[in-house]
């Protein structure tokens, strides 16, 4: 897919490369006050005090360079999409941290996104970018900058939030992310907009100890600059590790070598070009963290990311750096997930995509593709998109950002039920991808939701011992649950609740003349209880819904929109057109 400002880039926005412009001594994080500032319960209030005049000079801004890449310059630095604005005070407050509200001033403002997400009109709503220069503000909030995504691309709010939440389930590096309520005041008009508040990457990001880096001590002295003990990197709009991505990416401020040699990125570019070998990969990169990383942007529909669009992520180098000669020794990169506003969408389908340098290379050697397979698809399976995870804490954290935006006035129950879905599909993805072998699985309408439901109640006329199957909403029971495994004619599916395979019969007619599909005696072979399931798609991509067929007749599950019922009245699942299923 062609990124462009057709809304392609994600509302990560970009971050500023190492600038000198920006005037401002960045102390070193206070990690405990970041926390709090940032905790998911923790609903920021900002009251920004600005002239009319400058409010709408950023809210009509336009940037830089729309949608392109800009070359660093002759420092390494990238060019100020946007300028800096005075702002005459900000307040800061929070629903459970800053309970008293804390004033600031000599705080600059900016808007923030060059595709994407971006807003020049003066009745919309820009991305933002603030940026305190005392260390009070980084005793109150933890760090200096706060950057307030305007979600333009998500209509239901959540899918940073939840998203970056899921990351950190995952054991990978994620910016800690809330809602923040936002009021601008200037002398005409005071307007009461809502954003995402989203960690940067700087100081308080690289400590995080959540975010699992080696190398994550902070220093600062003086009037210099806070700096990690490594390099940090921006992809963004094609840049991956060739020699073209070196004309346009510079070391970010935290960075600890500064400057235009980007010697650790320089040495991997050369390794790369000369061997993209599976020591070599191993020599610059972390393949377990790699693996993990890609495994998610697979199975969270991240098109927008590192391993399909070339986009949103950065890279740490997550040793000590050092100015000079390079070598395995200090290069250890480890990538970032960024502008996830994109992430589990209805459209497009989920992608194994091998067009990234790190993703070409683990995919062609079979000892980095088992660790993407086992270390990194099987284990998220098993873990994070398991049935226990997606119906407990990512349902939980779901229940509580869509509470959240209700009490901010954002209604997006329809919105957010469309992501609560996706995650199943991922499920269903991520059994496409690595198995389904003794797997207790639901067999949903893709449309509906709606799962097959083994009834105890209702028996097949003149069939005593066999019983009735139809579709309803899934009640989290063992009746609407099915064990998968192996027959001698394929696939079988026994229900959970009452030790009965799903059988489609060869000859027995519903009520309205179509042919049955039942639960056969417990503990009995029957003819026709083999099922095969057809997959939508390749192996690399797909859309993660499947036809369910019986290996004997033919015949495909079809979900009865009316007309078929049970004596009781409910709707059966009989063999006739192939309704579009999700096997999760």
């Amino acid at each position: 897919m062609a990124i462009g400002c057709s809304g392609a880039v994600g509302d990560g926005s970009f971050e500023d490369v190492a600038n000198t412009s920006a005037a401002l001594t960045e102390y070193g994080p206070n990690q405990v006050a970041a926390e709090n500032f940032y905790a998911y319960n923790n609903i920021v209030n900002i009251k920004i005090e600005m002239s009319d005049a400058e409010w709408l000079k950023l809210k009509t801004a336009v940037p830089l360079g729309i949608c392109s890449r800009l070359p660093v310059d002759a420092n390494g630095e990238s060019p100020e999409r946007y300028p800096w604005q005075p702002t005459t005070k900000v307040t800061v407050s929070g629903s459970n941290y800053l309970t008293t509200a804390v004033p600031f001033t000599g705080v600059e403002i900016k808007k923030k996104s060059y595709c994407g997400s971006i807003s020049t009109t003066a009745d919309g709503k820009p991305s933002l970018k603030l940026k305190f220069s005392s260390a009070a503000a980084r005793d109150a909030m933890g760090l200096q900058y706060v950057d307030l995504n305007n979600s333009n691309q998500d209509g239901s709010f959540v899918r940073q939030t939840l998203g970056y939440y899921m990351y950190g389930l995952a054991g990978l590096p994620h910016s800690r992310a809330n809602y923040a309520k936002v009021q601008v005041v200037t002398p005409s008009a005071t307007e009461n907009l809502v954003y995402v508040n989203v960690e940067p990457l700087r100081g308080s990001f690289i400590n995080n100890p959540a975010n699992g880096f080696t190398n994550r001590t902070i220093t600062q002295s003086g009037s210099s600059d806070a700096r990690a003990p490594g390099n940090l990197y921006e992809f963004t709009l094609g840049d991956d590790f060739n020699t073209t991505m070196l004309t346009y990416v510079g070391p970010e401020k935290v960075s600890s070598v500064q400057g235009p040699s980007k010697p650790d990125l320089q040495y991997a570019v050369t390794r790369l070009n000369q061997d993209r070998s599976s020591a070599t990969f191993q020599d610059l990169f972390s393949a377990d963290q790699f693996s993990m990383f890609w495994a998610m942007e697979v199975l969270l529909k991240h098109w927008d990311g590192y391993t399909v669009g070339a986009n949103n992520t950065y890279v740490y180098n997550d040793v000590v750096a050092t100015p000079g000669t390079q070598s395995a020794s200090t290069v250890n990169f480890k990538f970032i997930p960024w502008g996830i506003d994109q992430i589990l969408q209805t459209q497009g389908n989920y992608k194994v995509s091998t067009s990234s340098v790190a993703a070409s290379i683990t995919y062609g050697d079979l000892g980095l593709y088992k660790t993407f397979y086992y270390g990194g698809l099987t284990y998220l399976r098993d873990t994070l998109f398991s049935r226990a995870s997606l119906e407990g804490p990512i349902k939980t954290r779901l229940d509580v950002l869509q509470s959240q935006l209700q009490s901010l006035g954002l209604s997006r129950t329809a919105e957010i039920n469309e992501v609560r879905n996706i995650l199943k599909l991922s499920r269903a993805a991520a059994l496409r991808l690595t198995g389904v072998d003794n797997s207790l699985v639901y067999l949903a309408d893709a449309a509906t939701g709606e799962v097959i439901h083994a009834s105890n109640s209702e028996q097949v006329p003149n069939n005593a011992g066999f019983y009735e199957i139809y579709h309803r909403q899934s009640a989290n029971e063992t009746n609407d649950r099915w064990l998968m495994g192996y027959g001698s004619t394929g696939l079988t599916f026994t229900s959970e609740a009452y030790n009965r395979k799903l059988v489609g019969s060869s000859s027995v007619l519903t009520s309205a003349g179509h042919l049955y599909m039942f639960q056969a005696p417990a503990g009995t072979n029957q003819p026709n209880d083999g099922w095969s399931v057809e997959y939508e798609g390749t192996t690399t991509e797909f859309s993660g819904m499947m036809l369910l067929r019986n290996a004997g007749t033919g015949g495909y599950a079809h979900f009865s929109a009316s007309g078929d019922t049970t004596p009781q009245g409910r709707l059966r699942v009989y063999q006739g057109d192939a309704t579009r299923l999700m096997m999760y």
